[in-house]
């Protein structure tokens, strides 16, 4: 198990890190991140690997703090530079804190001009990822969970663990005797994952089985192909938008009504518009009974559908990006 996770981390290594710039390893003491920051402190004798270490302190425990100073110390202990923030007013909603976290992370990205962030998610959080967006209803090209790189907010992340179930890695810590933080807040019913973790997966595994974790997994890379198959089909049609945010309509109405959708989800995501489902199909159906005249306002903008175009306006007030 240690020669394989080993070798599973090289090739992730050999296949992206680019140069010695650093690379920010994203540490919160639990056995995903410290597997992670192991496997990857031991393949400094074979690659330029310049590794900076960040923990955030959410505040969420009483013994957070102190787990901060031990941290500290633990990673100072292996030579590497540390990065400690703590988190004034809490933030008690699993994606808030989300936000703020990745924000410090690029924060911190930009200060050391790194080449990426990089994140222990595993496999078991891919399944519960992808079993959240098919109960939320995402679209089936959303469903593909995580990916192994990716971006927020032109920040790269690396999650070389993906494909890695998580008792394969506490297996790797015991052999190797390191002790890690056990953060209950993990298993608590008051957040989504835990409820995911602690009873739904459980329980539809007992009437599924096991192999429920596989199946979705499957879900997930068939969702990612599909996407990128979208991505493709749809390409040219970014090259059509016109200056003022219009496209013509004609040249939407002959498309599949899958590449359409992703087409319009994706184009006004990129103009900070969030259109719930509801609105996306109303949206589809319009540009399809080919309607002359329409609009569908959003929380940040407006859709419009007129003189043969559809053009996306945002509201003042988001314009520079300063809306509430």
């Amino acid at each position: 198990m240690t020669r394989s996770l080993s070798q599973f981390i090289k090739k992730f290594l050999r296949e992206n890190l680019k140069s010695s710039q650093p690379v920010i390893v994203a540490y919160s003491g639990g056995a995903d991140s410290k597997a992670l920051l192991y496997l990857l402190k031991a393949c400094m004798k074979h690659f330029p690997l310049n590794l900076h270490v960040v923990h955030v302190d959410h505040g969420w425990r009483e013994e957070s703090h102190q787990e901060l100073l031990l941290i500290e110390k633990e990673i100072k202990e292996l030579g590497l530079p540390f990065y400690g923030y703590v988190i004034q007013d809490p933030l008690k909603k699993e994606h808030a804190a989300r936000e703020h976290r990745y924000a410090l992370f690029k924060e911190l990205f930009r200060t050391l001009d790194a080449q990426a962030v990089i994140l222990g998610h595993h496999q078991d959080d891919q399944v519960e990822t992808v079993l959240k967006r098919v109960l939320e209803g995402a679209s089936l090209y959303r469903c593909s969970g995580m990916t192994a790189i990716s971006l927020w907010n032109e920040m790269p992340l690396w999650r070389p663990l993906l494909t890695v179930r998580k008792d394969q890695l506490r297996s790797w810590l015991q052999k190797q005797d390191k002790s890690f933080i056990e953060d209950q807040t993990n298993l608590s019913p008051l957040y989504l994952r835990g409820r995911l973790r602690t009873a739904l997966l459980p329980q539809l595994e007992s009437v599924f089985g096991k192999s429920i974790r596989d199946n979705l997994c499957r879900l997930g890379k068939r969702s990612d192909k599909l996407k990128q198959d979208l991505a493709k089909r749809s390409s040219s049609l970014f090259e059509m938008i016109e200056e003022e945010s219009t496209i013509r309509l004609s040249s939407l109405r002959e498309l599949d009504e899958i590449v359409l959708e992703y087409f319009l989800k994706t184009w006004t995501e990129k103009h900070g518009m969030q259109l719930s489902a509801s609105q996306l199909e109303a949206l589809v159906r319009i540009i399809q009974t080919k309607k002359s005249i329409a609009s569908i306002k959003t929380g940040t903008g407006c859709i419009t559908i007129g003189k043969g175009r559809l053009a996306l306006k945002k509201l003042d007030r988001y314009l520079d990006g300063k809306g509430t």
